[in-house]
């Protein structure tokens, strides 16, 4: 699932960008995080990236961040 840097949830699962942006740090998603990209990124990637498609997303999540003037 693509989150574009922003937390979601499932029943089943916590999201780990939920509890980090919204839980721990009182934001709405990991726009303004000094950490970006953190662990939590690598931790969440999904495993059918190479290493050169995963840096790409991360690009593209934190530009989509930047763009929305959040970040």
């Amino acid at each position: 699932m693509e989150t574009g840097g922003k937390p979601f949830y499932t029943p089943d699962k916590p999201c780990l960008i939920y509890s980090c942006a919204v839980l721990e740090r009182g934001g709405s998603s990991c726009a303004g995080c000094g950490a970006l990209p953190c662990g939590i990124w690598q931790e969440t990637r999904d495993p059918q990236f190479t290493d050169e498609a995963f840096s790409e997303s991360i690009r593209q999540r934190i530009q989509k961040l930047k763009e929305e003037n959040i970040c």
